[in-house]
């Protein structure tokens, strides 16, 4: 999925460059059809969507040579997807480090090692649940985050607050 729908153009030319048949998700036809080979969802505000459909997410601009760095890691693991990424994460490195000490998502080197990973998870079921499973468990530990930095700010600010009002 393209982060920016004006991409389609240079999609459309590397799609043809390649001889790959496909479908955009904002053009005329909504869905793909059987003689399709990619899909490509050039539209905005959808990834959880496609998250909740597909057991595996490749975490887009890991790839980027440009210092593109990588988007959310923890959408898909949370949308329970089974999460990779290319090399480059420097993006989300803190949190790359900590899912990859749970063992919740997985790194690729290039497009050969991409391949190999995803025949693998999908072919081998047990392997795919126990990669989703983990990634899901990652995100549980991260959920409420925000509650909890309320919960400990909050005695800081009802003190600012009080100390206002007897200014």
């Amino acid at each position: 999925m393209p982060r920016h729908p004006h991409r389609r153009d240079d999609i459309k030319k590397e799609c043809l460059k390649e001889n790959v048949s496909f479908t955009f998700r904002g053009g005329n036809e909504i869905l793909p059809g059987a003689q399709d080979d990619v899909y490509v969802a050039d539209t905005m505000g959808e990834l959880g969507m496609f998250y909740r459909l597909a057991p595996v997410a490749m975490v887009g601009r890991t790839f980027s040579r440009d210092g593109g760095g990588g988007h959310n890691l923890i959408e898909p693991a949370q949308l329970e997807c089974a999460v990779l990424t290319g090399p480059h994460v420097q993006n989300q490195q803190k949190v790359f480090d900590e899912m990859d000490i749970a063992d919740a998502i997985r790194q690729v080197t290039d497009e050969d090692d991409l391949a190999d990973v995803l025949r693998t998870l999908l072919t081998q079921p047990s392997q795919l649940k126990e990669a989703i499973e983990k990634s899901r468990q990652y995100a549980a530990r991260k959920a409420g985050v925000l509650e909890r930095v309320s919960t400990a700010l909050e005695p800081l600010l009802s003190a600012v607050a009080t100390k206002q009002e007897a200014a």
